[in-house]
């Protein structure tokens, strides 16, 4: 099933080739950018994609050490550990 929508971050999906993109509509907050990685993670897996291009352009604020942190270690460090089990 799909996460449900975000009014600040939009997904799409196209099939061939295979390729999930994400946009944020405004700058987000640490706590919506985690959010949104989550829910592109979960659309990720609902169609079994792994090409994903999340853009930020949009996205030119600053935001805290911790959200860095969050995504290097648990996020893209989780998925990471995910390649060498699956």
């Amino acid at each position: 099933m799909l996460p449900a929508s975000l009014s600040y971050y939009n997904r799409s999906y196209q099939s061939h080739p295979p390729l999930l993109r994400g946009h944020n509509q405004r700058p987000l907050s640490a706590e919506e950018s985690t959010h949104s990685c989550e829910a592109l993670l979960a659309t990720a897996m609902h169609h079994g994609c792994c090409h994903w291009l999340p853009d930020g352009r949009s996205h030119q604020q600053a935001q805290p050490r911790e959200l860095h942190e969050w995504m290097q270690e648990e996020y893209w460090g989780g998925l990471a550990k995910q390649e060498r089990i699956g």
